[in-house]
């Protein structure tokens, strides 16, 4: 029977309609949204009439709309979960936003300090709507064809938090109705971006893998063939930053081989290496991800822009070295011609620049800062 929550999922990409088929097949009144200029990859799913879906989600699963229509997506949902690449986060705010009811929650899968990026937004718009996101996308899911995804691994659990804070509980009773899997709390909005573990993962494995990268366009099994010792020991440094930050900022961090046990709980994951556990996990068994390019692979791309500048940024600020992930962050500067410092996510642009950890855990907490109180309400 339909259940009576109404959910629409933006993002036709490959975790959008995984997640989509996912929620039809356990009953939920779902509706598939992709931006109007994005039409071409929703376009093969309404010709087929639905979602072929293979893996841990076997069906054909035909969503109560699929549509470009930002107003048609949400004008009767009680949940909007974005599951697109934070590339494209921006746009769907700006056009999703405006026709969401209140009371309604807006949930980003990654988030990539999407509650910091957008919490003006909501409050320029005064929007009576929850703004959370999770740590990681639920689901390890690849599009295998122009109308057809697999999903290879669901999480056991995700952490989720919402800007403010004291929105966490709201946000937690909606999305635990999903039943898609454990949803628990996490302190505050940034403690859940520094738990994706893609900020460890995915530049390391690509840039010292870049003769397969390049060459093969990216003919490797990802996470069996792409990890070696050497490269855990990288991502382990990385890992002891990012926990180091987080120690700044009042939270206690899984370390990496803890987390995607933990994710990963269903898997048969091993090992007391980051390295064991990668290859052993057997959600990541076949993954192969495509490559045209290094700097055009967009998983890639999404780390650099939207994940380890903010990384290097908040060791600065809070006076935590951060050396490993600026020397990621430099290797892919010279790989891609880029400077991902000045073109990516920045403290200015999150609107924390210049902030002490005490006013921002009292704005990851209240939503509100002193000059927001004596100033009135910036805009984006």
């Amino acid at each position: 029977m339909p259940q009576k929550l109404h959910i629409t999922v933006a993002g036709a990409g490959k975790g959008g309609p995984s997640m989509a088929a996912h929620l039809v097949s356990m009953g939920f009144n779902v509706k598939l949204y992709e931006l109007p200029e994005f039409e071409h990859k929703l376009k093969p799913f309404i010709q087929r009439g639905g979602i072929e879906c293979d893996g841990e989600v076997k069906g054909f699963f035909t969503p109560a709309a699929m549509t470009t229509d930002a107003e048609e997506a949400v004008a009767d949902a009680d949940i909007v979960m974005v599951a697109a690449m934070a590339m494209g986060h921006d746009a769907i705010v700006r056009n999703l936003l405006p026709q969401t009811k209140d009371g309604s929650l807006v949930a980003f899968n990654t988030g990539y300090y999407a509650c910091l990026r957008f919490h003006p937004e909501f409050r320029r718009l005064r929007k009576r709507v929850i703004l959370a996101e999770t740590d990681i996308l639920p689901y390890l899911c690849l599009r295998t064809g122009p109308h057809s995804v697999r999903i290879d691994g669901i999480k056991k659990e995700v952490g989720v938090a919402a800007l403010p804070a004291s929105d966490t509980p709201a946000a937690l009773k909606l999305l635990r109705r999903t039943k898609l899997l454990r949803f628990f709390p996490r302190k505050h909005a940034l403690e859940v971006s520094l738990s994706s573990m893609n900020l460890l993962f995915h530049a390391p494995i690509v840039l010292f893998n870049m003769a397969a990268s390049e060459n093969t366009k990216g003919n490797y099994v990802f996470y069996r063939d792409g990890v070696s010792p050497g490269i855990g020991r990288i991502i382990h440094a990385m890992d002891a930053e990012r926990i180091a930050i987080g120690r700044k900022l009042g939270v206690k961090l899984l370390d990496c081989v803890a987390a995607t046990k933990r994710y990963y709980a269903d898997y048969s994951v091993t090992g007391d290496t980051i390295d064991e556990c990668l290859r052993t996990n057997l959600a990541y068994a076949k993954d192969v991800f495509p490559m045209p390019s290094i700097r055009d692979f967009a998983v890639f791309r999404q780390d650099l822009a939207y994940g380890l500048p903010p990384i290097v940024e908040l060791g600065r600020l809070l006076k935590v070295p951060t050396a490993t992930f600026r020397m990621i962050v430099d290797i892919a500067n010279l790989v891609c011609q880029a400077d991902y410092m000045k073109e990516g996510l920045t403290l200015r642009k999150l609107g924390i620049a210049g902030m002490t950890a005490s006013t921002l855990l009292r704005y990851l907490r209240t939503g509100e800062t002193a000059s927001r109180r004596t100033k009135g309400m910036p805009s984006c």
